[in-house]
């Protein structure tokens, strides 16, 4: 045989489905509950789950999401959502119950795979991190969640939110890579 095996090429597949308003939460999570608001693309299904456990988050994907153990017991999954959430285009706001957070101020993952309605495994995994107050720790909270109107620039960011009583905010500007740690 005298072939020639030729260097690896990069290919890209577009997702079946993706997110045109990154997800973010709005209102304040509690022990028990949270909001999720985001826009797709077009019509699918989303599978989502939190967990304390970075580690965790990452080695899921959208070839194993949807088999995850969503309640068993001792799992590192807080709370979660299956395939039985279909969704259309158009802003959605997603409320998420029956959720097993720590009552003391901690940090989760939000892990959300969404697709197109053929359920391919060929969709989009977004993560990001919430952190959850706990409910008798809290003297108030948020309305609509904290995020970025304009910005950011060398001279600063906007941010928009609103809270449920009147008082103090106090914000900082930090590397992302500094919040993992």
């Amino acid at each position: 045989d005298d072939g020639v095996f030729s260097e690896g090429l990069l290919v890209h597949v577009e997702p079946s489905n993706i997110f045109t308003v990154l997800p973010r939460i709005v209102s304040t999570p509690t022990t028990e509950r949270f909001n999720v608001l985001f826009e797709v693309r077009t019509t699918g299904r989303m599978w989502a789950y939190t967990t304390r456990d970075y580690q965790h988050a990452s080695k899921y994907d959208y070839f194993n999401i949807k088999e995850l153990p969503w309640r068993d017991e001792g799992s590192s999954i807080a709370c979660a959502r299956d395939e039985t959430m279909a969704f259309a285009t158009g802003l959605k706001e997603f409320e998420f119950i029956f959720c097993r957070f720590d009552r003391a101020p901690t940090s989760y993952v939000l892990v959300l795979y969404i697709e197109d309605l053929t359920a391919s495994f060929d969709g989009y995994v977004h993560t990001m991190e919430i952190t959850v107050q706990g409910a008798d720790e809290v003297d108030n909270d948020y309305i609509l969640r904290p995020y970025v109107t304009a910005g950011p620039t060398i001279d600063g960011a906007s941010v928009t939110f609103q809270q449920r009583h009147e008082g103090y905010v106090y914000g900082a500007v930090a590397p992302e890579a500094d919040l993992h740690q």
